[in-house]
């Protein structure tokens, strides 16, 4: 949670082709087509000193996220979908 009101999402990849993009966006709901979006985040790699990671700054707030069914898809630098996590409460009842 910052201090203005929002959140900062960090995600961090593992087994991923070094020197490849990926895509990052939270939706709605459980992992599944046609949810809504809630935020698009950065792409792996946004953090210069971790290959491996994306950090967002949002003005979404940390309940919205911690207390929200939710999840994160991410996807191929081709814009294929190679997985899908669910977060915050969603996360919790796996």
């Amino acid at each position: 949670e910052t201090a203005e009101g929002g959140s900062t999402v960090v995600v961090t990849l593992s087994n991923i082709q070094a020197g490849q993009r990926y895509g990052l966006e939270i939706f709605q709901g459980d992992c599944g087509p046609d949810r809504p979006s809630l935020v698009t985040l950065n792409q792996v790699p946004s953090v210069p000193s971790d290959p491996n990671a994306s950090w967002t700054d949002t003005t979404l707030t940390y309940s919205v996220l911690a207390e929200g069914n939710n999840f994160v898809y991410v996807d191929a630098p081709d814009g294929a979908v190679i997985a899908c996590g669910e977060v915050g409460a969603g996360a919790l009842s796996q």
